[in-house]
């Protein structure tokens, strides 16, 4: 950012908001200059002395130029298309620095922040209306008679609900656990949740009362009411709604959402009746949503949330909870198992269980129930927003964060594969164009190669420490906005920050290899690491730099030429060296691209990666006609490097013309 110590007055403007459009403001259409960027106090002190009243300080995506005045406006709206930034993404500049930089006045008069009324901007409801789209494009029907699974399984093919069936094998929906992450929590406790002793009692009074036969559906609502009820402190009741009845809802005395925060679909036993309870809770609670976004008179900071919601299905002797969420649509996901509870007395395990599961239940309740209250501070969500994951900043690592393209490059480490092919002993691949390229054996000499190429790693830092780091270190945490889904199967985003930077978002479960990321960048073998936190529930979030366009992934060439082999199979040779293994180098996650007659190579997904025989392969990772793995099933197996060699060879074997 540039200095700016010598500007005393930034240029601004008053607007109105008008269509989900700025315009000029009737009453102040020249430009106006606030006090010193250096501090949002310092700024809006001049205006607040003169003006009063309650504003808004919006940051354009890029400061605009001022004049000529005349066509300012027609300006704004340009810019807001070409950047893909309507109106509700840009910042509001509300505390700290002012984050863009100062352009030197030479250059012309800009403006920096467009002041607007408090009322317009918050009179906007755009997710309202979104949300009220997409419902509307599937009609409404009886949830009763809509559950039952013939006409349900009809329906989901005109107009799908998002449920989690029938399965998708092109696209992957983003976890219930990154929307909300109480419900990673939720799901976590389930296997390593607290044991809370007051609970056992209830526990023990559920199994036996909800064990028993009922002959009248209402009669097990009665029961199961008032357990739940004891359970979570609120009075459960049937639910009557746009003509709908549900089986259990909860009462709370601030507001009154029927299905929402909470839902129960209740079956006398698994097999009674002709509707699924699966169902026919997704369909009640479709039309909860629907009902209650149509009220304008139920207002709320919930409005403008993600509106977590639990949905429990208890389905004879047996108990499940769902997660709901309502993006542009709802969107319901399977939060735990279904329990039973007829176990046998002496199953400590299965009571253990489901302890924890009632003290999750209770804890994730606590927590959703803090989104309706009246005095909610749940952070608004925009409408562009609303479909990608909760977090939307980032507490960079360190404050020498490097570019891959400011570090070494394979030219930098004297390790050249035509070198190496005469000095190393080995087996060797023969590629159809003639050019061999040294295996097995040869990573020693390669090693040796390296020695005299020193790179700072450190001591196998965890995961759990550099994230602590982060966190201790005082350093302002950058926001972030999301563009797109590069990845329909894969959890990758392509973002923005504040000043118009762009970078990649990730997103996993379990292990992160920071450490062997950490040091390919050094080696300027990947794309810069910017941060790494961990989230709720195990899930972890990583941001990268953007590479330049110019890389592509080698699944889309069909054909790489021997220049650009050799570049792949050095630039593996020397992430070996390091001491580290991949275990994904399939071509998806191998980038080239040819700069100025020269090729360059970029690792990505170090998702797996670490110290070899210190990292595995986690669940799902087999040989099938499309993907090639070194192993046919290869679950829970060491990663090694011959593995990373096997699986470079072959792909690049494939791609030799």
């Amino acid at each position: 950012m540039a200095t700016t110590q010598d500007v005393r007055e930034l240029p601004c403007m008053f607007a109105r908001i008008e269509n989900d459009e700025l315009v000029t403001h009737p009453k102040e259409p020249t430009v106006r200059y606030g006090g010193s960027p250096d501090a949002w106090d310092f700024f809006t002190k001049p205006i607040r002395d003169t003006f009063g009243g309650d504003w808004v300080y919006l940051i354009p995506p890029a400061p605009i130029l001022y004049g000529p005045l005349i066509t300012l406006w027609q300006r704004v709206a340009q810019i807001c298309e070409e950047r893909l930034s309507p109106l509700e993404e840009w910042n509001v500049w509300d505390g700290g620095k002012y984050p863009l930089e100062i352009l030197p006045a030479e250059q012309g008069t800009f403006i920096y922040v467009f002041l607007v009324p408090l009322n317009d901007y918050f009179r906007r409801d755009r997710l309202t209306e979104l949300r009220l789209n997409a419902i509307s494009s599937r009609a409404a029907d009886s949830p009763s008679k809509g559950a039952q699974p013939s006409r349900f399984a009809a329906e989901q093919k005109r107009r799908p609900l998002a449920i989690g069936r029938p399965k998708n094998s092109s696209f992957y929906p983003i976890p219930i656990s990154l929307l909300y992450p109480p419900f990673a929590r939720f799901k976590k406790d389930l296997t390593s949740g607290p044991i809370e002793p007051d609970i056992s009692p209830l526990a023990y009074k559920w199994c036996r009362e909800l064990s028993d036969f009922f002959p009248k559906e209402r009669y097990r609502e009665a029961v199961f009411h008032s357990l739940l009820s004891e359970l979570l402190g609120h009075r459960i009741s049937k639910k009557h709604f746009s003509g709908y009845t549900t089986d259990g809802g909860i009462d709370l005395e601030f507001i009154e959402l029927f299905g929402i925060p909470l839902l129960a679909e209740i079956k006398a036993e698994t097999t009674c009746g002709s509707s699924d309870a699966y169902f026919e809770a997704a369909l009640y609670h479709l039309e909860a949503i629907r009902t209650i976004l149509l009220d304008s008179s139920l207002a709320g900071a919930w409005r403008k949330s993600r509106m977590p919601s639990i949905l429990i299905i208890h389905n004879g002797p047996n108990i499940q909870v769902l997660g709901a969420v309502c993006l542009a649509e709802p969107y319901i996901e399977v939060l735990s198992p279904s329990l039973p509870l007829y176990f046998n007395e002496y199953d400590a395990q299965a009571m253990e269980n489901l302890i924890r599961f009632m003290g999750g239940l209770r804890r994730l309740f606590r927590s959703i129930l803090t989104v309706y209250e009246k005095k909610s501070t749940v952070e608004p969500v925009q409408a562009s927003q609303v479909k990608f994951p909760c977090p939307s900043s980032y507490q960079p690592i360190n404050s020498d964060t490097e570019s891959s393209f400011e570090t070494s490059t394979a030219a930098d480490v004297e390790i050249s594969a035509q070198a190496n092919t005469q000095s190393m002993i080995g087996p060797s691949t023969g590629f159809s164009d003639g050019s061999v390229v040294s295996l097995g054996a040869s990573l020693d000499s390669i090693t040796d190669a390296v020695a005299n190429f020193s790179i700072d790693t450190g001591s196998s830092q965890s995961n759990h420490n550099l994230s602590s780091q982060s966190s201790t270190e005082s350093r302002t945490a950058i926001p972030f906005t999301y563009v797109d889904r590069i990845d329909s199967v894969r959890l990758v985003f392509g973002a923005r920050t504040a000043t118009a930077e762009r970078i990649i978002v990730k997103f996993g479960y379990g292990h992160y290899g920071v450490d062997a990321h950490r040091a390919a960048v050094k080696a300027g073998l990947a794309p810069a690491l910017l941060a790494f936190s961990e989230l709720e529930g195990g899930w972890w979030m990583v941001v990268m730099e953007y590479l330049d366009s110019g890389f592509q992934s080698c699944a889309k060439f069909g054909v790489l030429e021997k220049a650009c082999r050799t570049i792949i199979v050095e630039s593996m040779a020397k992430f070996t060296a390091l001491g580290y293994v991949h275990g994904d180098l399939r071509a998806s996650n191998v980038l080239v691209r040819k700069l100025e007659g020269q090729w360059e190579c970029r690792f990505i997904d170090f998702d797996w990666a670490g110290r070899e025989n210190q990292v595995t392969y986690p669940l799902g990772v087999y040989c099938t006609s499309g993907l090639y793995r070194p192993l046919t099933h290869m679950d829970g197996l060491p990663i090694t490097a011959e593995h990373d060699r096997q699986t470079i060879f072959t792909m690049l074997a494939e791609r030799t013309g």
